[in-house]
């Protein structure tokens, strides 16, 4: 079974970031993934966009894919008030921008034109009877890929 594009890409961006040791502390999950998760971690979450195909097109026809990566980060750390939850949790977002600037490994991906980091929503935050939680999302990493042929 051959992975689509966007399953590749996804797959990379999970490894790309449990590899970073600026991460070394941090889960990342793939998805609404069961057990319980630690405290402070980023979920690999859904994936939208627009696929075109062309299909009035002479010779060698070409899948375009633009689509969106969601990651979600979340902090719950016993004892943070809403202000440190929020700052930790911006932090961390900070951290998979650099972590994306640092490395060009999703170049190296058949068909993947470009992936930049864009919209990021968040932090907020709640206080609860153990300390406060946090969370940003989504954070949008906008995708292009084009590819010949079959499969996307």
């Amino acid at each position: 079974m051959k992975r689509t594009i966007r399953t590749a890409t996804k797959s990379r961006l999970q490894r790309l970031l449990q590899d970073s040791p600026t991460l070394y502390d941090v889960q990342v999950l793939w998805g609404d993934e069961t057990g319980a998760p630690d405290r402070e971690h980023i979920r690999l979450g859904d994936v939208t966009g627009t696929l075109n195909i062309p299909v009035m097109s002479a010779g060698r026809r070409y899948r375009d894919d633009r689509y969106a990566l969601n990651l979600y980060v979340y902090v719950g750390i016993p004892g943070l008030s809403p202000q440190e939850a929020e700052e930790r949790c911006e932090e961390l977002c900070h951290v998979i921008g650099d972590v994306l600037a640092d490395d060009f490994s999703l170049d190296n991906l058949d068909g993947l034109v470009s992936a930049e980091l864009g919209e990021f929503a968040g932090p907020v935050s709640y206080a609860s009877s153990e300390g406060a939680v946090a969370w940003a999302g989504p954070l949008r990493i906008a995708c292009h890929s084009r590819l010949q042929g079959g499969t996307t």
